[in-house]
């Protein structure tokens, strides 16, 4: 036995117990060891100092990888996406394309340069059709969830029965109500929504989003300036309206428009008369327009378009999608383009994105 009060065999029997109990006290160590460094390096990913540096720097494969499944777009797309950066010698896009307002930067700046380049119709059209898919992606992503969201100043669209759509500015938003200021003739009218009556309204807001809704009209009231208002109560039921195809845009324009045929056999279009009668552009986009006129127009029917404000050598052929009364007594006719090239597709979608005109 040695001073320790053990024999030599004891001492061995009782060495692995010690060691294994060494080993996991160090492997515990390690571990908390790798979490508080993890941890650490979390808060540093967060800081303004780590992500100002990853935007600062040129986009990479994980960037692109991220990107791709971020926004939910193809190979195809991404390599496209990251060709255009190239192009600008744009930082990390994996950090500028988070928001509508960089990413509306983001492709104006492609826009300039593709303009500048030789047969750039194609990856212009390209260019635009991504945007638009990276615009509702964000929209849809950061959409609104209640009409306590809509800001001050913001248009507020009434549906009238008859489904024209008339412009009120939000005037108030708090918690119990909000309120949009609307004009003297409506305010007079015998046939508006009545107090505690449901009416609909459109709602849309900067993101590239609409919103329809209902809700109750709450009161009318007017104030020392002889302005007056409509209450409306909250409501958190608001349906997302994407836009089908193409971005819109209001336009205040004139626009010429005569019937077309369309032959059976190599789908050519005929302007059958010299004809053109004239209306008012209400709105566009890339892939159709609508048109104010006094003509009764029937559905399904061809027709050629011209608009003097693009400068169009010749008109845009289409079909009429869907005419309505307006309750002016005119008509608005829907039209989707059917004929036309990527330049004159390109033109109508710079203006609508603003990047032109």
């Amino acid at each position: 036995m040695n001073k320790f009060g053990s024999t030599p065999l004891q001492a061995r029997a009782n060495f692995p117990f010690f060691t294994a109990i060494l080993i996991i006290a160090v492997i515990f160590g390690i571990i908390v060891l790798a979490g508080i460094i993890y941890k650490i390096y979390q808060q540093y990913t967060k800081s303004e100092k780590y992500i100002n540096k990853q935007k600062n720097r040129p986009t990479n494969k994980k960037d692109l990888l991220k990107l791709q499944k971020f926004f939910n777009i193809t190979k195809e797309d991404t390599e496209f996406l990251f060709y255009l950066s190239k192009l600008i010698d744009s930082n990390n896009i994996y950090y500028i394309l988070k928001d509508i307002n960089s990413i509306h930067d983001f492709f104006r700046e492609c826009y300039n340069s593709l303009i500048l380049l030789d047969d750039s119709d194609k990856k212009i059209n390209n260019m635009f059709k991504l945007s638009y898919k990276l615009e509702n992606h964000i929209a849809e992503y950061k959409k609104i969830l209640s009409t306590k969201q809509i800001p001050v100043s913001a248009v507020v669209f009434y549906i009238t029965k008859e489904g024209e759509k008339l412009p009120f500015y939000c005037a108030v938003n708090n918690s119990d109500f909000f309120s949009v200021e609307i004009p003297e003739f409506f305010y007079s009218k015998k046939d508006k929504p009545r107090n505690l009556e449901k009416a609909n309204f459109i709602f849309k807001p900067h993101n590239g989003l609409s919103y329809s809704f209902s809700s109750r009209v709450i009161r009318y009231n007017s104030d020392a300036e002889n302005k007056y208002y409509m209450i409306i109560a909250h409501t958190e039921n608001l349906n997302v309206e994407l836009q089908r195809h193409y971005k819109r845009e209001t336009i205040d324009c004139d626009a010429l428009f005569t019937p077309i045929k369309i032959t059976k056999t190599d789908d050519k279009p005929i302007i059958t008369t010299s004809k053109y009668y004239v209306g008012k552009m209400m709105n566009i986009s890339g892939g159709g327009c609508c048109i104010k006129t006094n003509l009764p127009i029937k559905e399904k029917q061809n027709i050629g378009v011209r608009i003097p404000f693009f400068e169009f050598e010749k008109p845009l052929f289409g079909i009429i999608k869907k005419t309505r009364r307006l309750p002016d007594g005119n008509f608005a006719i829907h039209i989707q383009f059917l004929k036309y090239s990527l330049k004159e597709q390109n033109k109508i979608l710079a203006f609508v994105y603003k990047f032109a005109l």
